[in-house]
């Protein structure tokens, strides 16, 4: 009796305009995003940059978002011999995450949590994360889904606030969730990391390449070598291109740019990515991919990317009395700096809405209100 998990998972950076007053559209991207139906017992799909940046500070917005969107999934991965259901949604900012099982399955522990890694503490990055257990064929297993967005653009100040931001992601799960080594972990997201040089127009898609260009190039790789950051965590082989920076196609632009190309304003790099927890020794990656950059997702300047793989049951280990594996009840982040930033993206939600909804005026009053809250 087969006692593994057969689990999807994606990551999806939407460049803050995903077309959510467009449902035909959305069903065609879940059609590219979700290519092989009913193949698998869990479905989870992270997003990042669903939405503008102050329609993300509003953390209703985003829900509501993803709970329409959710049911379109759901028609997407239902089939007459296969029915899903929604095991939870969670979402930070602008960040979503989806997470969907076989309707046999009993899933049992739901618990969620977020992590702000933006700046002032506000909710511009950082990671959205599901946590359940799930029981298959006689036994249950704990599964962990974050999927995040990390600190962006290039160089080495950058990078080290990368790696800053997973481990305050990892040390945020731990005071939740106690330790992390009797639960699968599905890490997702636009973990932001780059090739540490410039190498302009080179043919990306070349295989000698790519291998080339991540053996020796590829901040993540280094960082998991040097043990800095995911020594925790395993990688699927890559063999697609880099998934950012693609031009956009808009109508906006003066001059046309070709959305199959690279716009080298950026460096082109493996920024989207999908991790497993090494604990999953005998795990299996059955596929790892970048989603072909056809028409309907000319819209970002990132490519989706997404993973199969077999997850197989973690015995449990015998138990000593005394050894405690519960929550620590510290906190990694201080509750003066998480309302400090909840007041940050209040201030940035109120002020986007401001301005593209009423008049400048109204943003104007709202920056002098701020100031006068900051002074006082």
């Amino acid at each position: 009796m087969s006692r593994t998990l057969k689990v999807f998972a994606s990551s999806f950076n939407c460049a803050k305009v995903f077309p959510f007053d467009d449902i035909d559209t959305q069903k065609s991207i879940l059609e590219q995003l979700i290519p092989h139906v009913s193949h698998h017992d869990i479905y989870i799909l992270g997003f990042q940059e669903l939405m503008s940046i102050w329609q993300g500070s509003f953390s209703n917005i985003c829900f509501q978002y993803l709970e329409g969107l959710s049911k379109l999934v759901l028609n997407r991965i239902n089939t007459e011999e296969t029915t899903f259901k929604c095991v939870d949604i969670n979402c930070l900012g602008a960040i979503g995450l989806m997470v969907f099982c076989k309707e046999e399955l009993e899933v049992t522990n739901i618990l969620k949590t977020n992590v702000k890694c933006g700046v002032f503490y506000s909710s511009l990055k950082g990671a959205s994360v599901i946590r359940f257990s799930i029981l298959h064929e006689g036994v249950s297993d704990t599964i962990t889904c974050v999927t995040s967005h990390l600190a962006a653009n290039e160089g080495l100040i950058n990078l080290e606030k990368r790696i800053q931001d997973y481990h305050a992601i990892m040390s945020s799960l731990r005071n939740e969730f106690g330790e992390m080594e009797l639960s699968h972990v599905i890490f997702t997201g636009d973990l932001n990391f780059r090739l540490n040089k410039f190498f302009g127009d080179v043919d990306y898609r070349d295989p000698d390449i790519i291998s080339q260009l991540l053996n020796e190039n590829d901040e993540l790789r280094d960082v998991m070598k040097s043990e800095r950051a995911f020594t925790q965590f395993l990688e699927p082989s890559i063999q697609f291109p880099p998934t950012f920076k693609y031009n956009i196609s808009s109508p906006k632009d003066d001059i046309a740019q070709d959305p199959l190309y690279y716009n080298f304003k950026r460096q082109p790099s493996w920024c989207d990515r999908i991790l497993y927890s090494n604990i999953s020794k005998d795990a299996k990656p059955t596929l790892y991919k970048a989603i072909p950059r056809t028409e309907i997702f000319h819209f970002t300047d990132h490519q989706p990317v997404i993973l199969s793989i077999e997850l197989p049951h973690i015995e449990p280990p015998n138990i000593t009395r005394g050894v405690s594996s519960s929550p620590s009840p510290t906190s990694s982040t201080s509750s003066l700096s998480l309302s400090f930033g909840r007041m940050v993206d209040y201030i940035i939600g109120y002020s986007g809405w401001l301005y593209f909804k009423h008049s400048r005026m109204g943003l104007l009053v709202l920056v002098l209100f701020s100031i006068y809250l900051w002074a006082s």
